[in-house]
């Protein structure tokens, strides 16, 4: 066989020995942090799990799953600038010493291979990194505190203050 024709690693042999590849690659490359264009924080997460085709009983497919999020508080949300101290004294009392879980909608990715999904993923990953880079997501966040504040004030929970 030609050396330079030689596939660098083992080829997979089976569907446990994929799955670890992958756990390990995402051990690697899954917890990473992207700052948006306010200065806000937000971790992003990846889990991976093998499905089988809807249709197709006979096909599995790998699916990725990209979670984005951040635990703001108070601090982060004025220095960023999603609330103002003054405008949003109301909102920061019900929102109090706390911090906010600020999810964005998950990103989810599908291959028939394990190669294919760390592939697109990390394609995926950098693109998303990029954008989010260079966007403000005043409005984004102020939706999600929003909701987080009437999700907490529905079935008459206690007050804060």
């Amino acid at each position: 066989m030609d050396v330079r024709l030689r596939p660098k690693q083992p080829a997979v042999v089976s569907q446990l020995s994929a799955k670890v590849q992958v756990d390990d690659w995402t051990e690697h490359n899954a917890n990473h942090s992207i700052i948006d264009g306010d200065g806000l924080k937000w971790q992003v997460r990846i889990s991976y799990h093998e499905e089988v085709e809807e249709e197709e009983k006979k096909t599995l497919y790998w699916q990725a799953v990209v979670t984005v999020g951040a635990d703001a508080g108070v601090k982060e949300l004025l220095s960023t600038g999603t609330l103002d101290e003054s405008r949003d004294a109301r909102l920061i009392g019900l929102i109090g010493k706390r911090g906010i879980p600020l999810v964005l909608k998950p990103l989810v990715f599908r291959a028939s291979t394990s190669e294919g999904i760390r592939s697109t993923v990390s394609e995926e990953v950098a693109n998303f990194r990029r954008k989010l880079g260079a966007s403000h997501l005043y409005e984004v966040k102020r939706k999600l505190i929003g909701r987080w504040v009437d999700e907490q004030r529905r079935f008459d929970k206690p007050c804060p203050f």
